[in-house]
């Protein structure tokens, strides 16, 4: 296998000309060969970040989670692979979501995901909470 990205990784830096591809499917595998995946069953890598978005690549192995935590802004999942559980805990709802499914999510709200297979999702986080002065 040729690696996909090589560490220490820096994300992509969204710029005015910003124009970036990603092998999303082959990073998710590579990234599932790592230490950290191997020893917690999760990991993930910041693909690009800008002023206005940030855009990510998570791995989960079935069982494992993301425990409570919050975004700074509005944001996206979608699942490359696998099947995860999205809880948005202050709205006391729970989403099951399968390869090619997303959802979105408000700025600040609590969330956890948890792994019901091994799973590989993206998430973009876009913008700042707006402020309701």
């Amino acid at each position: 296998m040729t690696d996909s990205f090589v560490r220490p990784h820096r994300p992509i830096k969204i710029e005015s000309s910003t124009l970036e591809t990603f092998r999303l499917t082959d990073m998710a595998l590579q990234l599932t060969t790592e230490d950290a995946y191997i020893k917690s069953g999760r990991t993930s890598l910041s693909l690009a970040r800008g002023a206005e978005l940030t855009f990510a690549l998570t791995v989960l192995r079935q069982g494992s989670s993301l425990k409570d935590h919050i975004a700074p802004g509005p944001g996206i999942v979608v699942v490359l692979y696998g099947e995860i559980d999205f809880e948005a805990n202050k709205a006391g709802k729970t989403t099951r979501l399968q390869a090619g499914q997303s959802v979105v999510f408000s700025a600040e709200l609590a969330h956890s995901v948890l792994a019901l297979k091994d799973s590989s999702f993206i998430i973009i986080i876009g913008g700042r909470a707006e402020s309701h002065d």
